[in-house]
Formats: C-alpha cells, sequence, structure tokens
C-alpha cells in the first residue's frame, strides 16, 4: 500500500536558529559606535567565533566593505563616516518601542550575546522576515523585549503625593508594570529630592501641603539645566477641561484623571520615555548620555546568578543604588571644602564600584574626575550626579534580562 503525509517545515528559519554561532564564521562586520571601549568588547566577542571586525567611531573610514553592520543608537554618522543603508544593519538601541518602526533589526541594550546572534541572523536573511516565518508577528524584529512592555528598562520616576491610600494603589500599578518609585509627601520635599537626584519622570498630585502640585512644578521649570527638563504628569481627581489646561500652563507634561487604568499610566511613561530619549539624542547635556555596560562585567555576574541561584545583578543594582549617591555627596561635599587630595580619593572608590558594577560610562567620568583641573571638576560631579540614576536604571534593566 502507499500513503503519504504533508509535513510543514521552517527550514530556513530553522537553520538559522541552529547554527548560532556559525553564522559568524568569516563574516565580515563593521560596528558603528561612540564608545571605544564597549565597541571593543562586542568585537572580542564576534572575532572569538570566527568574524571579522572593524570599529569605526563618528569620522573614522572603513577598511573594508563589511556584509553586516552594527549601529549604536548613539553613533552619529558624518561626511567622512556615513551611515550606508544598503548593508544588513542591527541597531543597539535604548529607546521606546513605540519609535520603533519598519522592517529594522533592534537589539535592546544592555546587548547580550545570545540576542545579539539572533539579530545578526535575521539581519542577514531577510527572507525570513515576520510574515514569512508561521507563528511570528508582522512587528518590526525586536529581539530582546523590554521587561515593562513600556519602556526597555526601569526609569527614575519620583510619586509626589500625600495620600497613603493614592500612594499605595499608584506604586501598585507601577510594579505591576516593572517600575520602582520614590515617594514625597508634599511638593516642597519632591523639589528638593529632583534637585538633589534628578528623577526622569514625576507623577505630581495637584493638591499637597506646603508646596502644591502646580507651585513644585513652576519651581522645578526654574531650576535651570537638565533637572528643569524632567517629563511631569499631573495626576489630579479634577478632570475639567480648565483644570487641564491649567496643569499645562503652570509647566507639567501630561495629565492623568483619578480614577486611572493601568493601561493610562503606562501610556504616560511611554510618552516620558520618549521625552527622555528624544532629549538624549538631541542634547549634549550630561544624563544625554546611554550609559553603557561592561558587558564582559555583567556576563560574569549572570554566570554566578545561574550558579548559586540569586539574581547577583539585582543585587549590585540595589546596593549601587543605595551606596552611589552617597559617595558623590561625599565627593560634594570635598570639593566645597576644598579637600581636593580627599575628593580624588572619593572619585577613586567611585571608580572602583562602577567598575564592579559594570557601568562603563560612570566609571569614565570618575576616573576623569580623580585626574581633573579645578576648573573641570564641578561639571563632573554635576555629571556624576545625572549618570547615577540612568545607571541604576540600566542596571536593574540588566537585571531583568538574564
Amino acid at each position: 500500500s502507499e500513503f503519504w503525509f504533508t509535513f510543514p517545515c521552517e527550514e530556513a528559519y530553522q537553520a538559522i536558529e541552529s547554527k548560532g554561532e556559525e553564522i559568524l564564521e568569516g563574516l565580515k562586520v563593521q560596528i558603528l559606535h561612540r564608545s571605544r571601549i564597549t565597541a571593543s568588547q562586542i568585537a572580542r566577542l564576534l572575532e572569538r567565533s570566527g568574524a571579522i571586525v572593524q570599529t569605526r567611531l563618528t569620522g573614522s573610514a572603513p577598511d573594508f566593505l563589511p556584509d553586516i553592520q552594527l549601529v549604536d543608537d548613539g553613533w552619529t554618522p558624518d561626511e567622512s563616516s556615513p551611515l550606508d543603508e544598503n548593508i544588513p544593519t542591527v541597531f543597539l538601541a535604548c529607546r521606546g518601542l513605540q519609535e520603533i518602526a519598519g522592517d529594522r533589526v533592534f537589539v535592546l541594550k544592555p546587548v547580550r550575546w545570545k540576542h545579539l546572534l539572533n539579530g545578526i541572523a535575521s539581519a542577514l536573511n531577510p527572507s525570513c522576515s515576520p510574515d514569512t516565518v508561521p507563528g511570528r508577528s508582522a512587528e518590526p524584529t525586536i529581539v530582546i523585549a523590554p521587561p515593562s512592555g513600556v519602556v526597555p528598562h526601569p526609569m527614575r520616576i519620583l510619586i509626589a503625593e500625600d495620600n497613603p491610600v493614592n500612594l499605595l494603589v499608584l506604586s501598585a500599578h507601577l510594579q505591576a508594570l516593572g517600575m520602582r518609585a520614590e515617594s514625597a509627601e508634599n511638593g516642597r520635599l519632591a523639589m528638593e529630592m529632583h534637585a538633589r537626584e534628578p528623577f526622569e519622570c514625576i507623577l505630581m498630585d495637584c493638591h499637597m501641603p506646603e508646596l502644591d502640585g502646580y507651585e513644585a512644578t513652576q519651581k522645578i521649570r526654574q531650576l535651570g539645566g537638565v533637572p528643569s527638563q524632567v517629563y511631569i504628569v499631573a495626576v489630579t481627581a479634577n478632570v475639567s477641561a480648565a483644570e487641564r489646561a491649567k496643569c499645562l500652563a503652570n509647566g507639567m507634561d501630561a495629565y492623568l484623571a483619578k480614577p486611572f487604568t493601568r493601561d493610562e499610566l503606562a501610556a504616560s511613561l511611554a510618552s516620558a520615555w520618549a521625552h527622555i530619549c528624544k532629549n538624549r539624542n538631541g542634547s549634549s547635556s550630561p544624563d544625554a548620555q546611554s550609559i553603557e555596560l561592561d558587558h564582559t562585567q555583567l556576563e560574569t555576574l549572570h554566570s554566578i546568578s545561574r550558579q548559586t541561584g540569586k539574581n547577583l545583578v539585582e543585587e549590585v543594582a540595589n546596593i549601587f543604588s543605595r551606596t552611589t549617591p552617597e559617595i558623590i555627596e561625599e565627593i560634594r561635599q570635598h570639593h566645597s571644602a576644598g579637600a581636593l587630595d580627599e575628593m580624588r580619593k572619593a572619585a577613586h572608590k567611585l571608580k572602583g564600584s562602577c567598575a564592579n558594577a559594570g557601568v562603563i560610562t560612570m566609571r569614565e567620568t570618575a576616573a576623569s574626575l580623580e585626574t581633573a583641573d579645578a576648573g573641570d571638576m564641578e561639571n563632573l560631579i554635576a555629571t556624576l550626579s545625572l549618570q547615577s540614576a540612568a545607571s541604576v536604571a540600566a542596571l536593574h534593566g540588566a537585571a531583568a534580562r538574564p
């Protein structure tokens, strides 16, 4: 007797998945990155698997025509080093999902090796696009999903709210979205906390003792510099058009009416993240720098985590968030007192802490402060303060992607 059957196979896609590192053998890879240290780390990993790698910073010329390019979202093309869109490209990005469009391949930072491999495979094989592979959506390829589904890593958020019930509900919503937040019970405290260690988003109740949300927002906008640019969401039970207009007129960016849904809160956070990304891409101020992490160090910490069953990166992030502001305050006090030798010792201590935590950007700033001239110290200290919050958020993001 004869019989037959049809067995559907995803041959091309599965071949890519099963090859893993084999696809790198002899592959010519170009890395376009603004950080020489991070680019070198990625290059070493690729070369270890047989890839031929050239690294280009802005303004450098290529040595060969690559098969694929890895482009950091902070890399800036110019006339001498334009971005060739005809070359298969993987973008190393730290921006919100709502900004991703088209058929580009994104790997969200901090970059993990297996995710980078998947991204390279996807970029090299456009025939395996989402609409040709069963079970995959027609959305742009995103190799790493953000933990909250809203932003790629938890933001540094401040809740200004004097009602403990409202604070509890709002905190629970944020926790469900993968976010963490600090709180202030009145507008004056919120302003002082933000001036001391700037936040990325403030959820501001409009009616609080000592200083209400309107006055607090006005004073924050008067701080000047990066702290004055924070995204502020008005949180109020008054849903009238007049109230909304009043919030915007006093400098608030958005309006969230109580009671609100989790989706409405998530939409506000997504708008806040778009605001942050816009400032990062369009400003040269210290917090416009995307935080670069030491992938080799993080991989070591993740390896220990797998052996011990503990999330070591999360523990490091928690300790880093607690101790770093203390060291920065120590640096600031020594600088104000003119005790520059003691200040340099504290900067050296911070540099070591950043190295062990795997935070390249802050490590480099602390190293610069350690040897800086007196005239440059104040700006470097301010930069460290701004980088601190972003570094903690980046570490928590790395912890959420084992």
